[in-house]
């Protein structure tokens, strides 16, 4: 008689959905569709953004005119990347070096730019663009107008009059290039370390950052970096250099050596991390919160008792909305992955084992939604431990920040061992961007702790059933 009274419970499901079918979707498949869809705009359409620069280099006001010209350092004889008169590799301290507080703003010096106010002694006459016709700073400008659209650039004559604007928010960041920081830079690439320490100060440019806005600081800091780097890279290439030169000083930042084959991940873009975590976060919670609409609102109505007094047994009801929930699941977890990989074509991985670890944990959600519906005896009882699971597993899990990271480490362990998310999103990060195989630590680690805590959760709910005698 098994079958036959699981098939009547499933029927039985499937009536109340259809009875509820507006209900069950906004609180399944839509929901789920839409963190996707949210997470994956989240930055993309950020407040307007806008840089101020002050440049007291060759050209002040960086003239259009002057940015059509072309710059005339190119070399007529190629000089070796190699060549031992100049120390192209000696770089010292990092990009961003130094901090400090001014106004109420970020002031952040660039150690890159770190250079002499005067090129007395530097042999002039072999050097590529040691002339009055190179303007990095007015260069940096245009650049930034090519490569970063989204975020405006504004010149300002003084430094007074771009403070007044950033301080009235209508700039996120204030650029000021000193006079000397174009011979400054030219300097530092020929003589690197040598270069008179006493004579640095005075050609670094001043960055300074709206600091109370953390993704905007975050977004202008990459930008300004990649900008930069790309400016001498064209520098560098037009003297017959290997534009790799200009990745060298501090030090190459390789971010592509833990990712898998063909995937690429933008400097600031979070939206990928936020979307897994929603993925792993809702293939839990979802069948938590089915099973607490449907079988708690049917077993506080005595619904259940009365099938139990006809002979249902508890593990047919079990089976029954174990079935349902995890054919739930499934569906759940294809609608969110055709939004995250095909619509927005993110990397994916390993694609079955991907789908395989998120059908788990839903697997583990909804044991634990049996142990809710068992140990509450109100629905009101079983909501507030369903929001207290929620809370905890976007809090405790590495969604918001790196749990590695949190204030008191026991925070981590605890948070490891009582949710099963936070492995689970790790071995998710290392499928989908490391393209990791299931002997990876990381990822069987994942696996693991979904088969623990459902056979956890298992037991917990046979000794409950053995215990009470009823749901």
């Amino acid at each position: 008689m098994f079958w036959p009274h699981t098939k009547a419970i499933i029927f039985k499901n499937m009536k109340w959905v259809q009875r509820n079918f507006i209900m069950f979707m906004l609180l399944s498949f839509v929901l789920c569709v839409a963190c996707i869809f949210e997470s994956n705009e989240c930055l993309k359409n950020t407040p307007p953004m806008r840089l101020g620069v002050v440049n007291h280099g060759l050209n002040r006001n960086c003239s259009a005119q002057y940015l059509l010209d072309t710059p005339t350092y190119l070399l007529d004889t190629k000089r070796s990347l190699f060549d031992t008169s100049s120390s192209l590799f000696d770089t010292s301290t990092s990009l961003f070096d130094t901090s400090t507080s001014v106004d109420g703003l970020d002031t952040t010096q660039t150690a890159l730019f770190n250079t002499p106010t005067s090129l007395d002694g530097l042999d002039t006459s072999s050097r590529c663009g040691v002339n009055d016709t190179v303007d990095f700073s007015c260069h940096f400008v245009d650049m930034w107008k090519s490569q970063v659209r989204d975020i405006s650039v504004h010149v300002y004559d003084d430094m007074s009059q771009a403070m007044a604007q950033a301080k009235s928010r209508y700039l996120v960041s204030v650029i000021e290039f000193p006079f000397n920081f174009t011979r400054g830079v030219l300097t530092r690439f020929q003589d690197g370390m040598s270069a008179d320490e006493n004579l640095l100060k005075t050609a670094s440019a001043d960055i300074r950052l709206d600091s109370t806005d953390f993704m905007a600081v975050y977004m202008i800091e990459q930008n300004i970096r990649d900008v930069l780097g790309k400016v001498f890279q064209n520098y560098l290439t037009s003297c017959n250099y290997s534009a790799k030169v200009a990745e060298l000083p501090p030090m190459n930042i390789n971010k592509e050596e833990f990712l898998g084959e063909g995937v690429v991940l933008e400097p600031h873009d979070y939206t990928t991390h936020v979307a897994l975590s929603c993925m792993v976060g809702l293939s839990y919670l979802c069948p938590i919160i089915l099973l607490t609409m449907s079988l708690c609102l049917e077993k506080v109505t005595g619904a259940y008792t009365r099938c139990i007094i006809s002979g249902v047994r508890f593990v047919e009801i079990l089976a029954a909305y174990t079935l349902v929930i995890m054919l739930f699941t499934f569906f759940n977890v294809i609608a969110m992955g055709f939004v995250q990989f095909v619509i927005y074509g993110k990397p994916y991985g390993n694609l079955w084992l991907t789908g395989l670890l998120l059908n788990m944990i839903g697997l583990t959600g909804t044991f634990f939604g049996f142990v809710v519906v068992i140990v509450t005896r109100t629905l009101v009882e079983s909501a507030g431990l369903c929001i207290i699971t929620s809370v905890s597993c976007y809090t405790f899990t590495g969604f918001i920040y790196p749990i590695e990271a949190a204030m008191f480490p026991q925070v981590r362990y605890i948070s490891t061992a009582v949710l099963p998310n936070t492995l689970a999103l790790k071995s998710l990060f290392a499928i989908v961007w490391k393209n990791a195989s299931i002997f990876n630590k990381q990822v069987y680690l994942g696996f693991f702790i979904c088969a623990a805590h459902s056979l956890f959760y298992a037991g917990v709910i046979y000794w409950l059933l053995r215990y009470k005698k009823s749901l």
